[in-house]
């Protein structure tokens, strides 16, 4: 989907980005509250934006810490429903499992590789 490269998140994060940025990264969106962790990845003087509020840390190293949130918009959300049912909007479906089936879901996008959405049927 465009990504150069990809990160386990789950440990050694900062080892594995500068492993391939030994300076660190211009920017980081950290969008699951990693927080410290992400901030780490950072280079001096860099960017970091959350969209998680809890997990936005102090500043340190000259770089510029933001949160950033989404409220929501009712009329946008009917405009998007009407265009989706109008068959305007394109979705890209990887797959499609049952609902009892979203363990094996879960799997398949941990294991990343999609060129599109899971989607789960009742």
């Amino acid at each position: 989907m465009g990504a150069e490269t990809a990160v386990n998140t789950d440990n050694g994060l900062e080892a594995q980005v500068r492993g391939q940025w030994q300076h660190g990264v211009d920017a980081c969106l950290d969008t699951i509250g990693l927080g410290r962790d992400a901030l780490a990845c950072v280079r001096d003087d860099g960017t970091f934006v959350t969209s998680v509020p809890t997990a936005v840390p102090d500043a340190q190293r000259g770089i510029d810490t933001k949160t950033v949130q989404v409220q929501p918009d009712a009329a946008a959300m009917i405009d998007l429903a009407g265009r989706a049912a109008a068959g305007a909007l394109t979705v890209r479906v990887a797959e499609t499992l049952a609902l009892e089936r979203f363990h094996e879901a879960y799997a398949r996008l941990e294991r990343g590789g999609l060129r599109g959405k899971i989607v789960l049927t009742p």
